[in-house]
């Protein structure tokens, strides 16, 4: 008789172990949604300007009015292998602007490839199309330093006369 309740107590599992295996369970059990959307307006209310000859005296006229505009973006995750993630990302930015009159000026799309095994080592190169020219970058931190290229045109010319402004971008930061 006292064998037998010996047996039974020792075949029950330890409540920390009962613990464990629950938490695994849920953690296993999260879903994971890979599309994420963003929205966002801009001046919502608008805004406009009076002449102010305290400011300036030689104002012949009234700033220009701030215009409503709106952002829409989304991103995927495409795959994950291990710690490497491959996202994808698509945005229509400044809609309604005045001077957003065609699709190339709002359009913006790009991958990306994050490598992220630990904390203090994480690697992401880039590469896209901003208002139809390319940006690629690239992103490294190594323990404390943080490094960035990238590279990206820009839209400033007029609707019939197209003139791209390349930026080159660095920077190098530390953190502490």
């Amino acid at each position: 008789l006292f064998r037998s309740k010996i047996e039974e107590t020792s075949a029950e599992p330890k409540k920390e172990d009962t613990v464990a295996e629950e938490k695994k369970e849920v953690e296993s059990k999260k879903e994971k949604f890979p599309l994420t959307l963003g929205f966002v307006i801009h001046n919502v209310f608008g805004g406009s300007f009076m002449k102010a000859k305290n400011v300036n005296k030689d104002a012949t006229e009234a700033p220009s009015k701030m215009n409503r505009v709106i952002d829409v973006g989304s991103q995927y995750e495409l795959a994950q292998f291990g710690d490497l993630v491959i996202r994808s990302m698509l945005d229509f930015k400044n809609l309604l602007h005045p001077n957003a009159n065609t699709f190339n000026k709002v359009f913006h799309a790009g991958i990306e490839a994050d490598y992220s095994p630990n904390g203090w080592f994480k690697t992401q190169l880039r590469g896209g199309i901003n208002q139809m020219y390319y940006t690629a970058g690239a992103t490294l931190l190594l323990g404390v330093v943080h490094i960035d290229f990238a590279t990206y045109g820009e839209e400033v010319g007029t609707t019939s006369d197209k003139i791209e402004n390349r930026v080159y971008a660095a920077k190098v930061g530390f953190n502490f």
